[in-house]
């Protein structure tokens, strides 16, 4: 009974392990390219007078395209700066994204802070996320 019960086992559970394997290896892949990603972005010196108030990242699948991820790094910078001067300060780092250079965008946050979005898009048919 014993051996019927560890071979019932084996086949239900190494298969179901796989599967889950299969689809949890690129999310786990995605993962450490976006941590690599925050890594490059948080490396570079901040703006002058600048703070980091908190950052973020996200991946989300690509609105214009499928098999595409969107990996975005989300900075909130309390500054006087204006949205457009950090925004040309983060666009003149040329900051390397996933695949290419990070897109830049800034815009005003809350309480006098700007927040500063760099996204880059890559293909990863694999990730659920972005399909």
């Amino acid at each position: 009974m014993r051996i019927l019960v560890g071979c019932l086992a084996a086949v239900v559970i190494v298969p179901l392990a796989g599967l889950l394997l299969l689809f949890l290896w690129p999310i786990w892949e995605g993962n450490g390219r976006l941590d690599e990603f925050h890594a490059r972005v948080t490396a570079y010196p901040l703006p002058p007078k600048a703070q980091l108030r908190d950052s973020d990242t996200a991946i989300s699948r690509a609105p214009t395209n499928g098999n595409y991820c969107e990996w975005l790094v989300r900075l909130t910078l309390q500054t006087d700066l204006s949205p457009a001067a950090v925004q040309h300060y983060y666009g003149k780092a040329a900051i390397v994204g996933v695949n290419d250079a990070a897109q830049v965008a800034a815009r005003p946050g809350a309480s006098g802070s700007v927040v500063v979005e760099l996204s880059d898009l890559a293909e990863n048919p694999m990730d659920i996320r972005c399909t």
